[in-house]
Order: C-alpha cells, then sequence, then structure tokens
C-alpha cells in the first residue's frame, strides 16, 4: 500500500531478490544434492546447483547493443525504399476512401473552426417513420434432443413457430427409449401438441430405421402425424422457412444440417 514501494519496478525487485538468493546458496560453487535419499520405494534422484545457472555479464557490456547505421541515409537505395513506401501508403489511403460510397477519394474534411459553438448546438433527432416499419412478431425456433418427454421440453417449446426435437425410437420401442433417455416419434408429437409449436421437424433418427428395415423413417413420420400433422422429416442441409404468426411478416430461412443419424 506504500506507493513509493510501488515506484520500484518489479524487475528490479525479482534481480534483487535473485542476488540474494545466490549469495545465500553460494552459486559460485556448484552443490549437488540428492532428492529422496532414504526412500526405498522411489528412485534417487542428483540435483546440482552452480555457476551455470547465474547470468553472464559481458565484459564489454555496450559492445551487446546494435546501433543503427546512419551513413545509409546517403545511399540511393535508401532513398528508393522510402519513396516506394511513401507510394504504396498514399495509394492505400486513396483506395480505402474510394472504397467507402458516397465519400470521393478526393476529399479533404474541413477543419472544426468553432467548437465549442458546434457542442452548444442542440442535436438534431431523425424521424423514425423512414428509417424504421412497423412493428412485426419475431420467429422463435427450439430445439430439444437427448430427452425423454419432459415437461420442461413442453414450456421451453411453448408458442414456438418450429420445434425441432429428436425421434430417436418409434413407438414400438418406448421403453428401450427410457432406458437410453431418448424420444420416440409420438413424445417428440406430443410435446409439439401439448406446447402448440407452429410445426414439427423429427431429427436424431436411429440407423436402425434407415430405408430397407422393417421400420423407416417414414414410418416414424407417419406415427408423429397421427398426433401432430404438421410434422415434417428433417435431413442433412435441410432449408426450412419459418415464418412467424403474422402472414404480412418476412420469413426467416435456416440453413443447418438436421437429421443427422444416429445411434
Amino acid at each position: 500500500s506504500n506507493r513509493y514501494v510501488k515506484m520500484i519496478p518489479a524487475p528490479l525487485v525479482v534481480v534483487i531478490v535473485g542476488m540474494a538468493l545466490a549469495q545465500y546458496f553460494d552459486l559460485d560453487d556448484e552443490h549437488r544434492y540428492l532428492f529422496l535419499p532414504d526412500n526405498q520405494f522411489l528412485p534417487h534422484h542428483e540435483f546440482s546447483i552452480g555457476p551455470k545457472f547465474l547470468v553472464s555479464i559481458p565484459n564489454n557490456f555496450m559492445a551487446s547493443f546494435a546501433f543503427p547505421d546512419f551513413a545509409k541515409t546517403f545511399t540511393l537505395s535508401f532513398w528508393q525504399q522510402v519513396v516506394a513506401i511513401c507510394l504504396v501508403g498514399s495509394l492505400e489511403t486513396l483506395l480505402s476512401a474510394a472504397a467507402v460510397p458516397g465519400i470521393p477519394a478526393t476529399t479533404v474534411l474541413p477543419a472544426l473552426d468553432a467548437p465549442r459553438a458546434r457542442m452548444a448546438q442542440q442535436p438534431q433527432v431523425a424521424p423514425q417513420t423512414p428509417a424504421c416499419g412497423p412493428p412485426r412478431p419475431g420467429c422463435s425456433v427450439v430445439y430439444c434432443t437427448d430427452t425423454v418427454f419432459s415437461e420442461a421440453a413442453v414450456d421451453l417449446a411453448r408458442g414456438a413457430d418450429l420445434l425441432i426435437h429428436e425421434a430417436t425410437f418409434a413407438h414400438g420401442e418406448a421403453e428401450l427409449a427410457f432406458q437410453r433417455q431418448h424420444s420416440t416419434s409420438t413424445m417428440a408429437a406430443q410435446t409439439a401438441l401439448a406446447a402448440g409449436v407452429g410445426q414439427l421437424a423429427l431429427t436424431h433418427l436411429s440407423p436402425r430405421y434407415m430405408p430397407g428395415n422393417p421400420i423407416t423413417p417414414e414410418n416414424l413420420l407417419q406415427e408423429a402425424q397421427a398426433i401432430f400433422p404438421n410434422t415434417l422429416l428433417a435431413k442433412d442441409f435441410l432449408c426450412l422457412d419459418v415464418a412467424p404468426g403474422a402472414e404480412e411478416s418476412p420469413e426467416i430461412t435456416l440453413d443447418s444440417g438436421l437429421g443427422r443419424q444416429r445411434n
């Protein structure tokens, strides 16, 4: 808390402490130590400290510094590089200014001749009507996975425009679904129905329902549609247009890889 102590640079404190420790351990001479010499279960390790841990300062301390050679300023190659750097910097500035629409590359901003007078002026508030449209509802998307039917999932998805819900198992394997803590197609549909969502997308299907097996993804889709008709089957890179409740509101497009097959 002493302000005079705080004025001492920390590296200087480290150097002073290091010098004191070097004198205490007599690092001018090499010393050897055994780690756990009396332990019969662990191997012994020998450590040595000595002059090799000290910092060597050269005899000619100033010779370790490199000073610039100002004689190069009188050479032709030096001034060629100076001109090249100036030209490149100027071109970058002009190109950056030209890239900003509405600001000519040769525009010079005027200096502030009366800053105090400008600050005293009342700020102008732009009217809201030209810049903003009428209020409109937003879209809501809920993603539920790695879960059985849960009231918490219903509360989370309540009123959502789109519910993306896992359907790892078919309805006939509900017991296995509880064991694995995954949902069936009917559980996903029951969640969508109880939450009152706008649309349901089934994802996270088990590979056991791949086409060619006795039960296919279409069967899981039919099971869910029997409870919640507005259900679709997700797949990789599926694009969905999610629209809010009002018809006049613009749509939001989701482009993501849904429906990856899971075990």
